[in-house]
């Protein structure tokens, strides 16, 4: 899985300390779908006032569709991005018929 985003270079790093992050990170989660998908690593590193772009390896533990979500967040604003995926269930040579 792979997302971009920008940071707009506001908020303005302030005094570290607190939740908010001194630039823009992206996060995966599963939005959707039959069961929770692992995602290795799970957040990008914080990066200030440049584009950033974040790749993740998806493990789906179920057959299923399942919609994934990329939340880019400096602290004060976000964005979503989504994408659909389609898990089908894995035969062996043993199942068919």
């Amino acid at each position: 899985m792979k997302a971009t985003a920008t940071d707009d270079g506001l908020p303005k790093p302030g005094p570290s300390g607190g939740n908010r992050p001194q630039g823009v990170q992206i996060r995966w989660i599963t939005y959707r779908g039959p069961a929770k998908v692992t995602f290795d690593p799970e957040t990008s590193p914080v990066v200030y006032g440049k584009p950033i772009t974040f790749e993740s390896m998806a493990s789906f533990p179920a057959p299923g569709a399942y919609r994934l979500r990329a939340i880019a967040t400096d602290g004060s604003m976000f964005s979503t991005y989504d994408v659909d995926v389609q898990v089908n269930a894995v035969t062996s040579s043993t199942d068919r018929r």
